[in-house]
């Protein structure tokens, strides 16, 4: 069923922006653009028969491509992915197969070796389903590790709606923000992603920042939004910014429920987690936000962990199985700092 990719049939676009409505298409991102989508025809409706749509997208060199899929995946399902599949290969042909994916479990977030990768859907003439949806941005790299400053909400959606600006910003918390961001990450105050509130979104860039306009909204006026920047380690690791751990799993949601205690999880990991850690994040191990999962937790913060009690869910609703990281603040703590040999913080994955 693999065919050979053949780079020079691909539709080249004139923005990386039209290939979301497209069959294909070459999408080149720089640093300071957004990240983009890619999604099957009609998502979030059924996909059409005999498709064959090729994307190809490239990132500044040194730098990967990552790839986060987002809402469902739905694909119709076979064990060796025969009928209808998304293929994601290393680099711009078809040599170097990363993975091959069809079913309904949402994959976890998937990145090149080099700062191209390209990616396949396929379907066939029967039984078609909705598709996917993917984010598609610049994943650091290998000797740039992930920083990211810490969350901003300098405005309420009270009057004309949330301008979360870098130039408010860069006024505002002096030194905290770097002047060229890498990338932007939104979300509302309460955890969601923005797709979840169906905001018509004004800017959301490394550029100008995030600007929801109340007059955009029909009806009501936007959410309340907060960001964040990853900026470079150079910049990350000084004093009032955050570097982030390893994602850590240490228990499975049996018996009671799902325990991932910071101070199991410092014994556990002696040297890996600063003794004082400033934030907390949280997801599932299949990539879901702790905020989306609309479960009840015993504990969710920096100093505690996250505790998740089965007895706490809704009636015949069990805990997720979860994985946490903690931010601390750079440089990390003289022990963390001692044992670079065996820990290392990691990218997001």
């Amino acid at each position: 069923m693999t065919k050979l990719i053949s780079v020079a049939v691909i539709l080249l676009l004139g923005a990386a922006g039209l290939a979301n409505a497209e069959c294909g298409g070459s999408i080149k991102l720089n640093y300071g653009d957004p990240p983009g989508y890619i999604s099957t025809p009609n998502y979030p409706q059924e996909y059409i028969a005999d498709l064959d749509c090729i994307w190809v997208i490239s990132v500044p060199s040194g730098n990967k491509v990552q790839i986060d899929f987002e809402d469902a995946f739905d694909v119709e399902p076979e064990s060796r992915c025969t009928y209808d599949a998304l293929e994601l290969y290393d680099g711009s042909t078809s040599y170097n197969l990363i993975t091959r994916l069809c079913g309904d479990t949402l994959p976890l977030t998937q990145k090149s070796t080099g700062p191209s990768m390209t990616l396949r859907f396929y379907s066939d003439s029967t039984i078609h389903h909705k598709g996917f949806k993917a984010k598609y941005s610049i994943g650091a790299s290998e000797s740039d590790a992930e920083c990211w400053t810490k969350w901003f909400d300098r405005d309420n959606p009270n009057r004309r709606g949330d301008f979360e600006t870098l130039a408010f910003l860069h006024q505002e918390y002096p030194g905290k923000i770097c002047e060229t961001p890498l990338q932007i990450e939104v979300q509302t105050t309460s955890g969601a992603s923005v797709d979840t509130t169906g905001d018509t979104i004004d800017t959301s860039d490394t550029t100008t920042g995030f600007i929801c306009r109340n007059s955009d909204q029909k009806p009501g006026r936007c959410s309340d939004y907060k960001v964040r920047f990853q900026c470079p380690r150079n910049f990350c690791c000084r004093e009032g910014n955050l570097c982030w751990t390893n994602w850590y799993d240490s228990d499975d949601p049996d018996g009671r429920g799902d325990r991932e205690r910071l101070s199991v999880l410092q014994d556990k990991y002696p040297g890996e987690i600063c003794d004082s850690p400033q934030e907390i994040e949280a997801m599932t191990v299949d990539g879901t936000p702790a905020g989306r999962t609309n479960q009840s937790f015993k504990h969710f913060s920096s100093t505690e962990g996250l505790v998740c009690w089965h007895d706490d869910q809704q009636p015949g609703i069990r805990c997720y199985d979860y994985k946490v990281r903690f931010g601390c603040q750079c440089p990390m703590s003289a022990a963390a700092t001692s044992s670079k040999k065996t820990s290392r913080l990691q990218e997001k994955s």
